[in-house]
């Protein structure tokens, strides 16, 4: 989620910071954008970035030191990347340590902190977009960034003392990353003009006129040139994404070290599945990332699962699935009231809304009592059925078919990864207890413990109250978007639409859990558009405006999405004559 970007006219005025000279020494790092003719520059990035060969120029590198500390942002994707390292350094017997981070402000503080110690670290998925050169940090300390949010910061790449940005070599060409010699002004300088002074006074063939006119040329292909790097730099950052998992990252890093286990495959499925979740991807990019990176690795897993030393199993299968939450362990009819396609579809927001889902269930061939029951509780031979025909309406919904992991240890619980990215998230941004009772610390510990308990097959009483928790957390973030919709707390105000949430208990989940934020904005944009077929509705950002209480009573958060539709930032690039790309 972003806020609405401010056009401005230059691209310092847009609030672009462009990326400053690069020289050998540490302290030229603070020089201006116009370079120092004798030092050499390469004419790309590929020698700041790592973007192959990643075992000898990444995880080797990591151990050059003997010690790593790694900086793990509290998102389920990166916990899933943390999991499936530590299980690496667990095998290499490597020194190392972990810090969870919270905001860019702690990420800072730490860094500041432990840089004098530890000369390596590892950021995942925090500080890739952020300037990390600005810290100041000492030659001698190397930081590896694995961040899937692009763009990347230009100073980050471009960095050739600390910072060691890691990026496939198949992402460069979308990431479209402007050349050294496209960033940096060629040889020009007032030295260059002085020399000219000089010479014009030993050069007699040639007119002052002459000199004048090519000074004129060259001010003016230097304020052409300065304008299409503006542009470049402008278009380099106008849209903001979510590339490749870092947890699938890690698990093809584990390939190439011939240490895959189904344990990392089943964390790298969660990291992925939690993108998606959070609308981060879309699903074609989820079914394409699946399909590419992790699915064909199963023809080598063992065909009963993977045994563990007491003989138990955990088996891991990759199938088709509902993207019904918690269905398995739900009623249907529950799962369905807080599905966002039943919601919209259904318009649970009106007075008619559950006489629409009943007659919405009949002509699916369902009766109202047999999705009230427990769905594992039905009849085995119904239950293929009613699965079936489930599947088939979502395909005509989503226009793709749609297939994730499902795990389960000896005759524990199964669990998809989607379902199980939900109750990680929970648990890692909310807790059992609440975050006023939790630490973030404590939090991810938890969510780490959990993981490993599951895959071990311990603790089964632990992931039932996780799966509880995150029960309840989606029916309140749900119910809360439908009585925003209903209550008319959703109205446009000029070129956006603003959305006031009031102030109740269940306000908790969206100012501490991001998960809860992201379902709870993407439910109230979407059920916004469905009802009404105005065109502005999907073609306008949204603000939320959600009140709060407590001790913070009479202020607001303030935070947004982008629209549906991309007319409108079209619309503001082609004012500005900037090139639109919609990535």
């Amino acid at each position: 989620m972003a806020a609405w970007p401010n056009v401005r006219n230059s691209v310092q005025d847009r609030g672009i910071r462009l990326p400053r000279a690069k020289s050998q020494s540490a302290k030229s790092r603070n020089c201006t954008f116009v370079s120092n003719s004798s030092a050499p520059k390469p004419s790309t990035a590929g020698a700041m970035l790592i973007r192959e060969n990643f075992r000898a120029e990444f995880y080797e590198s990591l151990k050059d030191q003997g010690h790593c500390l790694v900086l793990v942002n509290t998102d389920v994707d990166a916990l899933c990347a943390w999991t499936i390292l530590e299980s690496l350094f667990k095998c290499d017997e490597f020194s190392h340590s972990v810090l969870p981070v919270t905001g860019i402000e702690d990420l800072e503080q730490k860094l500041m902190e432990h840089a004098q110690t530890t000369k390596t670290l590892l950021l995942i998925n925090c500080g890739g977009n952020r300037n990390l050169t600005d810290l100041s940090l000492s030659e001698d300390c190397r930081v590896f960034v694995l961040d899937s949010r692009r763009p990347i910061h230009l100073d980050n790449i471009y960095d050739d003392v600390n910072i060691r940005v890691i990026i496939e070599t198949s992402e460069l060409q979308r990431l479209g990353i402007p050349t050294m010699e496209e960033l940096f002004e060629p040889d020009s300088s007032d030295e260059n003009d002085e020399q000219a002074e000089e010479d014009e006074t030993e050069d007699r063939r040639q007119s002052r006129m002459d000199k004048i006119e090519q000074r004129i040329q060259k001010k003016q292909a230097k304020r052409a040139w300065a304008k299409n790097r503006d542009d470049l730099v402008w278009k380099y950052y106008e849209n903001s994404w979510h590339s490749l998992s870092s947890a699938v990252f890690m698990f093809s890093l584990t390939t190439e070290c011939a240490k895959t286990s189904q344990e990392s495959m089943w964390c790298a499925g969660v990291g992925l599945a939690s993108q998606y979740i959070d609308t981060l991807i879309s699903l074609e990019f989820y079914y394409e990332t699946t399909l590419d990176k992790l699915r064909i690795y199963l023809q080598y897993a063992p065909k009963n699962g993977l045994e563990d030393r007491s003989g138990q199993l955990f088996r891991l299968k990759f199938a088709k699935e509902l993207l019904l939450p918690f269905y398995s362990h739900w009623s249907l009819y529950e799962s369905m009231q807080n599905n966002e396609l039943f919601v919209n579809r259904n318009h649970l927001w009106s007075q008619k809304g559950r006489e629409r889902m009943h007659l919405n269930l009949a002509s699916l061939g369902l009766t109202l009592a047999e999705t009230k029951q427990v769905y594992n509780l039905m009849d085995r031979e119904r239950r293929e059925e009613v699965f079936q025909i489930l599947y088939e309406d979502q395909h005509t919904e989503t226009q793709t078919d749609f297939s994730t992991f499902t795990a389960q240890f000896d005759y524990s619980k199964p669990f998809n990864a989607v379902d199980f990215a939900r109750m990680l998230a929970v648990s890692l941004e909310y807790g059992l207890r609440g975050p006023s009772n939790e630490t973030p610390d404590e939090r991810f510990n938890s969510s780490c413990a959990y993981l490993e308990r599951f895959m071990n097959g311990r603790s089964a009483g632990e992931i039932d109250q996780v799966m509880n928790v995150a029960k309840k957390e989606l029916a309140a973030t749900v119910d809360m978007a439908i009585q925003t919709v209903k209550q008319a707390n959703v109205t446009p105000s000029g070129g956006f639409i603003l959305v006031k949430v009031n102030s109740v208990a269940e306000t908790d989940y969206l100012i501490t859990s991001r998960h809860a934020l992201f379902t709870f904005a993407h439910l109230v944009q979407k059920a916004y558009a469905t009802k009404a077929s105005h065109r502005d509705r999907r073609r306008k950002p949204l603000i939320f405006a959600i009140t709060l209480s407590g001790d913070q009573a009479g202020w607001s958060l303030l935070t947004g999405i982008m629209p549906m539709d991309g007319y409108r930032h079209e619309k503001i690039a082609n004012r500005k004559s900037v090139p639109a790309n919609n990535r």
